[in-house]
């Protein structure tokens, strides 16, 4: 069944919305990464083609699943998708851009200092929202990507953990 399904994915990818790439490549990941490599090109396609209407979640959700499975990310593909997460940042939630960073860090993303920024202020500015396992991931991402941050983010994120 399951390979039915991955088959039937793969031939219909040019019909998936950004939710749905970003959900299913969610949905194999928590399955244990169930995702052969045609399947992995096919929705990183479909992502790449659709990436103007990627929200949030979507970056979050879909970045998330491929480092979960060890999935890499052709540099082009990647930086589009980056680009999107940028004009969109406003819009993340404390918990999605945990996710989206940690997803950076594992899969070793160049990131660009504007995306890094942007991310950190929303950090701050979400702060109140983070749960323990979103500060881990944040701090870790950030200390791994080698990121030049400012303390403030920092500082508040200690500051959330003792809370």
């Amino acid at each position: 069944l399951v390979d039915a399904l991955r088959k039937r994915a793969t031939t219909t990818a040019g019909e998936f919305t950004p939710r749905q790439v970003s959900d299913l490549m969610w949905a194999l990941a928590k399955l244990g990464g169930i995702c052969d490599a045609g399947l992995a090109h096919a929705m990183t396609w479909r992502a790449a083609a659709t990436v103007d209407q990627f929200g949030p979640q979507d970056i979050a959700g879909l970045l998330w699943a491929l480092a979960t499975m060890g999935r890499k990310l052709k540099a082009d593909v990647a930086q589009a998708i980056l680009r999107r997460a940028v004009e969109t940042v406003e819009d993340f939630t404390g918990k999605q851009v945990s996710s989206l960073m940690w997803a950076l860090a594992k899969l070793g993303v160049q990131v660009e200092e504007v995306l890094v920024d942007g991310m950190c202020r929303r950090a701050v500015a979400t702060a109140r929202d983070y749960a323990p396992e979103d500060i881990t991931k944040l701090l870790w991402a950030l200390a791994t990507i080698d990121a030049a941050v400012g303390g403030e983010v920092v500082r508040v994120m200690v500051r959330r953990a003792g809370e």
